[in-house]
């Protein structure tokens, strides 16, 4: 029977990511702290982190399919991301510039975090498959 509501169709789609990742192996945790709550990926002898933002109440309330339907997105984006000189200089006035090097580190620590999660997953182009789940295909 198809979903009838918006909520529904969209607990399906988190269901289907869920299952591709389970299908390559990986193991999906809800970790952390009560403070700063994770969602922890395992497999393929790795393991990997993402840290959820969210509050306690709806982190609670918050299924692993759906933490790892928003760490996909996010993953997505921080993929995608380029801190060159030229896009920098488009996109950042010069009070925002002192932030470039904890800009520049956070995109190494999410690059590093995708690195694993396509090793947990059986490559980049499982990762790209778990998109396309997600109907985040490369545009």
């Amino acid at each position: 029977m198809p979903p009838t509501t918006e909520r529904e169709a969209f607990y399906a789609r988190c269901l289907r990511v869920a299952a591709t990742a389970e299908a390559a192996g990986a193991t999906l945790k809800k970790s952390g702290t009560r403070t700063r709550p994770t969602l922890e990926i395992s497999g393929n002898g790795k393991r990997v982190e993402f840290p959820i933002v969210t509050d306690e109440r709806a982190w609670r309330e918050t299924s692993v399919e759906e933490a790892l339907y928003v760490v996909l997105l996010d993953a997505r984006e921080w993929s995608n991301a380029h801190v060159d000189d030229a896009s920098v200089a488009t996109i950042v006035d010069d009070a925002e510039r002192a932030e470039l090097p904890l800009i520049r580190k956070d995109l190494g620590e999410e690059i590093a975090r995708i690195a694993i999660l396509a090793d947990i997953v059986g490559g980049r182009a499982k990762l790209e498959e778990m998109w396309s789940t997600v109907e985040l295909a490369s545009d």
